[in-house]
């Protein structure tokens, strides 16, 4: 059986494994073996495996890290402040009906649904500008 697998990071040593459930009592792990290489180019390996099952192609990744290109940077200001516009409108929303609550009707389910809408549109925007940065 020919399998190909394309790849995005580059790295050295490439050795065909696949897996096997049985290894570290039931857990599984990868085990060369079963699988030789058949072609390497830059992006695509082409394995010749004697069996049709989970395979790979494991390879020592360099320590060095990936630069980041400059459009990425560049995203971050744009990301926070529309996270800003958009919990500014959701804080608008909350003090218009604190305002005008009486001469809003709304059931007490639908009111308990708005308040688990606004509570979570806030912490997923929270989270998300807080864990921007945190991606490597």
């Amino acid at each position: 059986i020919l399998v190909s697998l394309r790849h995005g990071q580059l790295g050295e040593d490439q050795v065909a494994a696949h897996w096997d459930f049985d290894l570290l009592e039931g857990l599984g792990g990868w085990q060369a073996g079963g699988c030789q290489i058949a072609h390497a180019k830059v992006n695509i390996t082409t394995l010749w495996c004697h069996q049709f099952r989970n395979v790979a192609v494991l390879k020592k990744l360099s320590n060095r890290s990936i630069p980041v290109q400059g459009n990425m940077q560049a995203l971050h200001p744009i990301i926070y402040t529309c996270t800003v516009v958009i919990l500014l409108c959701l804080f608008s929303a909350i003090i218009t009906y604190i305002l005008k609550h009486n001469t809003i009707r709304i059931s007490r389910k639908n009111w308990h649904m708005l308040l688990n809408l606004w509570f979570h549109i806030s912490m997923t925007c929270a989270v998300f500008a807080g864990g921007i940065n945190r991606t490597e």
